[in-house]
């Protein structure tokens, strides 16, 4: 008689096993994926907002130049250097600070502005100084609105960090109380400029000052930016710039300028000028920095 043989029913798994395996599964592929998208999303983010990832070990800024290497080292972990393209707002009026700016190939303006909407130029600021400097002396909103007036490069610190190094006694806390001195002297200057001298002479100083921080190379800017930054008439502004370049004393073409006889432009500058070259080439003072 043969012999029974038992089949074991086969096991089976149950659906809500599998499904669990594959709900888990989906997740871990959803994480990474999404990790993934925000990854390339801060590299575009950042691209746009002309950061950049590039290791910091020096920096044209004076007074980040002024520092010892080992507190310099320091503070690059604040520090991010962006790229500012012309007429981009750093600061609004009376609106609280994020950052401070040291500059060092961009060139910043600093400009009040009236009721009736005009603005006018109270400061230029450039690699010899830093933006910023009411929140050193005690403000949390800007004074002013500032400006790119030539574009470039800038090393970027949060505001709370800034303050946490500059509250710190040292060389950095000299060399920023140093650069707000020179600031106030600038602004005084340009105040009484601005009430006393006409708008070639005043043109002159704008001209003369972008020169100094650009150098013989060519740079841009607009009839109409001259003339906010002045705070005078375009049409008036025109005609300083046409009287300057049928002396020969500029290139001026599809707001582009190139100063081709500076001794010219010297010679029709307001005494303004002077004082505050003066005031930055000081014997007494680290070596001149154009501004």
């Amino acid at each position: 008689m043969p012999r029974s043989i038992r089949v074991e029913p086969a096991k089976t798994l149950r659906l809500s096993t599998i499904s669990d395996a594959a709900k888990r599964m989906r997740d871990q592929y959803f994480v990474a994926e999404r990790a993934h998208q925000l990854s390339k999303y801060g590299e575009r983010q950042s691209h746009a907002l002309g950061m950049t990832s590039q290791p910091l070990h020096a920096s044209s800024n004076a007074i980040l130049a002024a520092l010892p290497a080992d507190q310099f080292s320091r503070l690059t972990r604040h520090l991010v250097r962006v790229n500012l393209a012309r007429e981009q707002v750093l600061y609004e009026t009376a609106r609280p600070f994020r950052h401070v700016y040291f500059p060092e190939t961009c060139l910043v303006s600093v400009l009040a502005d009236m009721e009736n909407g005009t603005t006018v130029q109270v400061a230029q600021i450039g690699r010899s100084g830093m933006l910023g400097i009411y929140l050193a002396l005690g403000s949390q909103n800007a004074a002013h609105q500032a400006i790119i007036c030539i574009s470039g490069t800038a090393l970027r610190m949060p505001a709370e960090m800034f303050l946490q190094e500059f509250r710190q006694p040292g060389v950095f806390h000299k060399a920023v109380l140093h650069s707000i001195r020179r600031q106030i002297f600038t602004i005084s200057q340009h105040v009484a400029c601005n009430r006393i001298h006409n708008v070639s002479q005043r043109l002159a100083w704008l001209l003369l000052s972008i020169h100094d921080h650009t150098g013989p190379a060519e740079f841009s800017i607009t009839q109409e930016f001259m003339s906010g930054l002045l705070g005078s008439a375009r049409p008036e502004v025109a005609k300083a710039a046409h009287e300057f370049r049928t002396a020969g004393y500029i290139r001026y073409t599809r707001a582009n300028v190139t100063v081709v006889n500076r001794v010219g432009l010297e010679a029709a500058v307001c005494e303004c000028y002077g004082a505050v070259r003066k005031e930055f080439d000081s014997p007494r003072k680290p070596g001149y920095i154009p501004f």
